[in-house]
């Protein structure tokens, strides 16, 4: 509800955070419902936010206000044991968020064991169930990270954050290191262990044919924003905002027959540290016209729609 995060930003010549009133709105007013058992996709280019946003919803982030409500409850910035446990992230590199020196059953068993998951003469048959439950064989859990390939080390990642039996996963970019072949199959993968587990997913990544097959749902972030909310059908078939068209127009397609004459979008996004007045759209958008660049188009609902465009539904 509402949620900012924003970041001070130091002053480079003297490096120090004193006297600076400057901060970089990385998270400037989200609102956004997922439902329980719903697979929601967060889309948007580099640095518009998505993994702040993520990192804020899991309690890694404080964030600088708005809330982040869970089941009726509103999450404080120390969240209990019994809470963290609820809200689990996968992160996109698993080479850098899994302890090289620590063999796979060592990672899965401390944490069995400081969350209490089950007793301790428990843990190893445990592990072995995590293995299963992502397809491989229990001898990986006497490997460690650096003998697994790239997908291997992607699977231990998501058993880790099942191992405290979550209510919601969060994958952030989870398959963007990943070959073509073992992102199809890592993606299977969380669509099962979606059904089997019953878990409401949150897919975060920048392209777009993941999500269409993966979410039920997608949000398109823009700067800090969301821009346009729908379903997965719908937000394909008719988008409405220009944003949204111009990702799916810059999507590659099998039956293209070359590169577009002209790229669907053109420029780099402002900076967060200098956001444009009026939509933040709007210096990138082929449409704009006045009112855009001096009013700041609210989400607007139409059906199961949302857009935050003055032009959306004309």
């Amino acid at each position: 509800r509402d949620l900012h995060v924003h970041f001070k930003v130091a002053d480079r010549r003297t490096r120090s955070f004193r006297n600076r009133t400057t901060m970089l709105r990385a998270v400037d007013g989200i609102d956004l419902v997922v439902a329980r058992g719903e697979s929601l996709g967060i889309v948007g280019e580099s640095g518009c936010g998505k993994t702040t946003l993520a990192r804020a919803v899991t309690g890694l982030l404080r964030p600088t206000s708005g809330q982040v409500v869970f089941d009726g409850v509103t999450l404080g910035g120390e969240r209990d044991r019994a809470m963290r446990r609820r809200v689990q992230m996968v992160f996109q590199d698993p080479g850098s968020s899994l302890n090289p020196r620590l063999k796979v059953g060592s990672v899965l068993g401390e944490l069995l064991r400081v969350h209490d998951v089950v007793p301790g003469s428990e843990v190893r048959a445990r592990c072995e169930h995590l293995m299963d439950l992502v397809g491989l064989p229990a001898d990986v859990l006497d490997a460690t990270p650096g003998r697994l390939s790239g997908g291997q080390r992607q699977r231990i990642a998501i058993a880790r954050a099942l191992a405290v039996e979550p209510e919601v996963l969060i994958a952030d970019e989870a398959v963007s290191a990943l070959d073509v072949s073992v992102q199809a199959a890592v993606l299977e993968l969380l669509i099962d262990l979606r059904d089997r587990l019953d878990l409401t997913l949150v897919f975060i990544t920048h392209d777009l044919a993941v999500v269409r097959n993966v979410c039920d749902r997608i949000a398109v972030m823009y700067l800090g924003r969301i821009v346009e909310t729908a379903p997965t059908e719908t937000l394909f078939a008719d988008p409405r905002h220009p944003y949204t068209q111009a990702l799916l127009a810059a999507a590659p397609r099998l039956h293209d027959s070359g590169l577009a004459a002209e790229p669907a979008l053109t420029g780099e996004p402002p900076s967060p540290l200098n956001i444009p007045p009026g939509c933040r759209f709007n210096t990138r958008c082929p449409r704009a016209v006045e009112v855009c660049q001096s009013m700041d188009p609210a989400l607007e609902r139409r059906g199961d729609q949302q857009v935050a465009c003055h032009l959306a539904w004309s």
